[in-house]
């Protein structure tokens, strides 16, 4: 799994992350959720299927799809808080949003990429 979100809500309104998979042992640490940003896009501008989180301890990136990867609870959360602060790189939802409906703009990206029964995240965050 590598670098990957385990706490949305420590309290302190940052985010924790573990390193799983690091050399000499697993590790976690903290960032804000500003630290976490949408991937370059190949072409240029900003890819709308991947999310990047760097490992604060570390400095280690791991890359996680739209779709969720191996914890999509959690993944698809992310990829919810990100588009809600950033907008979806897309182009198609502007920052700020309701969580209602940037959780529907999320939704339908994860069935375009994995289909309709991959969603996992749960309906009320906020």
């Amino acid at each position: 799994m590598s670098v990957f979100i385990s706490d949305f809500k420590p309290g302190d309104g940052s985010w924790t992350v573990t390193h799983d998979d690091a050399p000499g042992g697993a590790h976690s640490g903290s960032i804000q959720p500003t630290d976490v940003s949408f991937a370059p896009a190949i072409a240029g501008g900003t890819e709308w299927r991947t999310v990047l989180i760097t490992c604060p301890v570390c400095g280690a990136v791991s890359a996680h799809p739209v779709g969720g990867g191996a914890v999509p609870p959690s993944v698809q959360e992310m990829f919810v808080r990100a588009g809600r602060r950033l907008g979806c790189p897309c182009g198609s939802l502007p920052a700020n949003r309701p969580f209602g409906l940037v959780i529907s703009h999320m939704k339908t990206h994860v069935q375009q990429t994995d289909g309709p029964s991959r969603w996992q995240a749960i309906a009320n965050i906020n």
